[in-house]
């Protein structure tokens, strides 16, 4: 994979691929060994995820998914669900410690327009579902299993992680090292030699790519967000950012973390130097960028895995 790997999470559980030297004209990157996991000592609450310097434990996850359940019916299953509360908690460590290093603060006129507008959302829910004369109160109530004030308090909290996080990751591409790539991915090594020797002979990449690739930026001609080097698996990153603007790879393959092999063409479009600056300082450009284009999922993927490289995110295998 282009990326540097995710569980179900959005966390890698197990380490990007390393390159090995081949003598055939593709490139085989091949997986490293899993890493020893941390130790559990004792009984109780256990150690499940490191985030930096900070342990999180089952305790902390089984909290977690009680304050933020809502007490409604849901289709994921158990695992499913503590897997998703320990990634939010994951997810928003960071976002913690980020925000408290750059001081950077949600202004309180959002939570205020935020609240005004989500007590007005909850009225009509409220009149929809139990008529006239019914509370918002009420509906919270009954729906959720929560009082009022302890739902607008999560949906602050909510609000203000939102706003955080897209910041940050404006901020920190601002702040990093980028490539721009155009990327094709199949699954068949003869197709992926065919088409380089297609790139060769001058043949459009958008256009293949378009038509073969199995990415998830096929539809956009194989074209990627910007990428800091975390972001990538260590051997692409350490390809891509050896390229010049208009230079492209040959074959590379690849494990996409399941013991499959897949096939990988990478072209850099251009390379984005970093630019020292403070967070007030590049506030008004970050406004501008997420009214124009807001902050997509891949782009968001992207942050994290750097973020998990940079924190040395560790999760216990065994969830």
């Amino acid at each position: 994979m282009l990326f540097a790997g995710a569980s179900c999470s959005t966390i890698p559980r197990t380490p990007p691929p390393l390159a090995v030297a081949n003598s055939s004209a593709v490139e085989v990157l091949v997986s490293p060994s899993r890493p020893a996991t941390l130790s559990v000592q004792g009984e109780g609450a256990r150690p499940v995820a490191r985030v930096g310097e900070r342990v999180l434990t089952s305790e902390d996850v089984l909290a977690h998914l009680l304050r933020t359940s809502g007490g409604g019916p849901t289709e994921l299953t158990l695992r499913q669900q503590v897997l998703a509360a320990l990634n939010q908690l994951i997810v928003r460590t960071v976002i913690a410690t980020e925000t408290e290093r750059h001081g950077i603060r949600v202004p309180m006129e959002v939570l205020a327009q935020e609240r005004t507008k989500a007590l007005e959302e909850l009225k009509l829910h409220a009149l929809k579902a139990y008529g006239m004369g019914a509370t918002p109160e009420r509906f919270t109530q009954l729906e959720y299993k929560q009082p009022l004030d302890a739902w607008l308090a999560a949906r602050d909290e909510d609000v203000r992680e939102r706003w955080l996080l897209h910041r940050l990751v404006r901020f920190d591409g601002i702040r990093a090292d980028r490539v721009e790539l155009q990327v094709i991915l199949v699954d068949d090594e003869a197709l992926a030699t065919e088409l380089v020797s297609k790139l060769d002979s001058g043949a459009d990449m958008s256009a293949l790519a378009i038509k073969h690739s199995l990415h998830e930026t096929a539809r956009r001609g194989g074209r990627m967000p910007p990428m800091a080097r975390e972001s990538l698996a260590p051997a692409i990153a350490d390809r891509a950012f050896g390229l010049l603007p208009g230079q492209r790879t040959g074959v590379l393959s690849v494990d996409d973390g399941t013991g499959r092999r897949q096939f990988e063409i990478v072209r850099l479009l251009r390379r984005i130097p970093p630019r020292d600056l403070q967070f007030a300082e590049a506030s008004a450009e970050i406004e501008a960028s997420l009214a124009t284009e807001p902050l997509s999922a891949l782009e968001f993927l992207a942050w994290n895995l750097r973020m998990e490289r940079l924190y040395n995110v560790w999760i216990d295998g065994t969830l």
